[in-house]
């Protein structure tokens, strides 16, 4: 079957035509679409399938298994968040802070793709921590496939854990009362992973509370936040940490918050 007739019985089930050159790209290798190339039928038959389940709203990343962040493919399931290109930047700001003598926590790691992405760039002691003992598998499984060896571990937030030198954490930050209104895709993705409750801030209040524990005096602490919250967050660790700050996504949408200089920091063991 040519590409362009694989396109248009691909918009007969109501697949548009990003997601279908999307399709194509990822499953026939299709990369000229110009030439219109001839597709092999067995693979269109698998791309067809994949179509039957994203017609029906399931994202394409969970249909096909894996999604692309940062630099690399992971793994993906219903059990962690398709990783967003917004939160690359929760990446690049906190390599600023990695040094290889430095112990890093990725609160909340889902998939394991932002720990695992700083771990590819900068040889450091990585531990990746979830509640969620099906996104660990998710993680465990990225980490091998990326040849990583990270510390992987069951926590509640950082309950249990040890001190850090840098924290980054994509908390569930979407009000309850708006989960119902989002994309029918994002409708997928784990509830657990998506809801901060109320106002959004359910999971920034327990790592303000927890923080000084497991942070190092020196250490540093960087969160994802929703576009709507940045006030909030701020407001909330003004008595935490002597300097705040926000960096903004490609979108520019307020999008990481970078938390430095502990206030009485509760020094304790370091190990």
């Amino acid at each position: 079957m040519k590409t362009k007739e694989c396109v248009a019985q691909l918009k007969s089930l109501g697949i548009d035509h990003r997601t279908s050159r999307y399709l194509l790209k990822e499953v026939a290798g299709v990369s000229n679409f110009l030439l219109d190339p001839e597709v092999p039928d067995s693979t269109c038959r698998k791309i067809f399938r994949y179509a039957k389940k994203i017609s029906t709203g399931y994202p394409v990343q969970y249909a096909l298994g894996y999604s692309y962040f940062y630099k690399n493919k992971f793994k993906v399931n219903r059990h962690v968040l398709i990783p967003r290109f917004d939160t690359e930047r929760l990446v690049e700001e906190a390599l600023k802070y990695i040094e290889p003598t430095s112990r890093v926590l990725d609160c909340c790691t889902g998939s394991g793709c932002v720990g695992l992405s700083i771990l590819c760039e900068k040889h450091c002691d990585m531990t990746l921590s979830d509640i969620s003992r099906g996104a660990l598998r998710v993680a465990k499984s990225n980490a091998k496939s990326l040849h990583l060896d990270p510390h992987i571990t069951r926590s509640d937030m950082l309950s249990d854990l040890t001190k850090y030198d840098v924290i980054v954490c994509n908390p569930p930050y979407i009000k309850s009362g708006d989960i119902a209104s989002l994309d029918s895709a994002v409708q997928h993705e784990p509830i657990l992973a998506l809801d901060g409750d109320v106002d959004g801030l359910k999971y920034y209040r327990i790592l303000k509370d927890q923080v000084r524990e497991h942070l190092r005096p020196h250490g540093v602490m960087l969160v994802e936040i929703g576009y709507d919250i940045q006030d909030s967050v701020i407001e909330l660790f003004k008595d935490t940490f002597r300097d705040i700050s926000t960096v903004y996504d490609y979108g520019n949408n307020p999008r990481v918050v970078i938390l430095t200089n502990l206030i009485n920091p509760n020094i304790g063991e370091w190990l």
